[in-house]
């Protein structure tokens, strides 16, 4: 009887590796490429706004921003501070005629009115002139002035900057509980509550902050 072979079968042929491990290589698929449209290129970022080229856009940009700074300014200048140029010599010699003054409006929004502020106010006898001058009296209080002395019910007061004295000047006012008795550091020859008028809160435009111009006199009050 015949032998019968047996027939083994086949072995798989080996696969290479690549390594030691004999782990199967990653599979890398190779991502479809999309050709990018003509005259773009490839950006990580958002698309960014064009930008205007050539002299009339720059010129555009530049009127825009002058136009903002302006209306910034003009709205800074209502609400919040001005420059004033001095005409006179009733503050000397702590200001002089020609200084330029930076007021600040919003302060007077945060605290009360102090004594010996200096201010720029609405003058009552004058429409439309606004008057420097220093907060001496503040509402309720006496002012009596005697031989260039200050006295504020009853108490003397000496100024803790320098000043012009008037020796002949005297006299005696009752502030109104809403208004504030003013006078010019230059006693001889200012115009101020020693004439007989007060000046309202609501007429006060703001506090004098320091004198920016001329160089030789800038300083800060």
């Amino acid at each position: 009887m015949p032998a019968l072979e047996r027939t083994l079968p086949a072995l798989p042929a080996p696969i290479e590796t690549g390594a030691e491990t004999g782990l199967l290589p990653p599979l890398r698929e190779k991502s479809p490429e999309f050709p990018l449209p003509s005259g773009k290129a490839e950006s990580d970022g958002a698309a960014r706004p064009e930008v205007p080229r050539g002299k009339g856009g720059i010129l555009r940009i530049l009127c825009a921003d002058l136009l903002r700074l302006s209306i910034f300014l003009a709205l800074c200048h209502a609400f919040v501070f001005q420059v004033s140029v001095v005409r006179g010599s009733s503050m000397m010699p702590n200001i002089h005629d020609g200084d330029r003054l930076f007021v600040d409006r919003v302060s007077y929004l945060l605290r009360d009115i102090r004594r010996f502020d200096v201010v720029i106010l609405a003058c009552p006898k004058e429409p439309g002139v606004d008057y420097v001058k220093r907060i001496v009296g503040l509402p309720g209080e006496e002012v009596r002035i005697r031989e260039g002395a200050l006295f504020v019910d009853g108490r003397r007061i000496r100024a803790p900057f320098p000043f012009i004295s008037d020796p002949d000047s005297f006299g005696v006012w009752k502030v109104p509980e809403d208004s504030y008795f003013v006078l010019g550091d230059n006693r001889p020859v200012s115009s101020d509550s020693r004439e007989g008028w007060f000046v309202r809160r609501d007429e006060i435009r703001g506090r004098v902050r320091a004198c920016l111009w001329p160089l030789s006199s800038v300083h800060a009050f």
